[in-house]
């Protein structure tokens, strides 16, 4: 018994509590509790990953990195996870211009604020652990970064084109 197994004990038991909460909100969407104990186990369930990534790896287990992990994998999740939903959403709905319209302009605002997080603690991860220009072209760690620095690119691209163009544009068909 090891408090890295207790930690995946419970990251796994938030993801099964999840996994029923929300078959629970598929029946009964309209419930302020269900919906409070599911973010509840959502955000417990991520909490874990601080707990055994790359600050808990630190020699003094700082805390403030484990914050700051924890606030970065919170910004994938939520802007990735919340594209995710949206193309869920907006499938069904994609004839109706006035949902269209009205998902964007709920959702752009949400998306920024979560791809900005993760890009500040994105840069202040990399500062952490890479601290210079040759560790992140030389190490595997480093080109592991690189590579995702790559991906992010696009993303943040149609993220600004829907921000700055796409969103707007949707505005005058209300």
């Amino acid at each position: 018994e090891t408090a890295h197994g207790s930690i995946l004990l419970l990251r796994m038991a938030g993801a099964i509590g999840m996994a029923l909460l929300f078959r629970f909100l598929a029946l009964y969407p309209a419930s302020p509790r269900l919906w409070g104990a599911a973010t509840f186990a959502a955000l417990l369930t991520l909490a874990t990953f601080p707990l055994t990534g790359h600050a808990a790896a630190l020699p003094t287990r700082e805390v403030l990195a484990m914050t700051v992990d924890g606030l970065h994998l919170f910004g994938v999740a939520t802007w990735i996870g919340g594209l995710f939903h949206l193309r869920l959403l907006l499938g069904p709905l994609s004839k109706d211009p006035e949902t269209i319209a009205t998902a964007v302009r709920r959702f752009s605002p949400f998306a920024l604020a979560s791809a900005s997080l993760l890009i500040a603690t994105g840069l202040i991860n990399a500062l952490q652990y890479i601290g210079s220009l040759t560790a992140l072209l030389g190490t595997p760690y480093g080109l592991t970064l690189t590579a995702k620095l790559l991906l992010l690119i696009p993303l943040l691209t149609f993220g600004a084109i829907n921000f700055l163009i796409l969103r707007p544009a949707l505005q005058h068909t209300k």
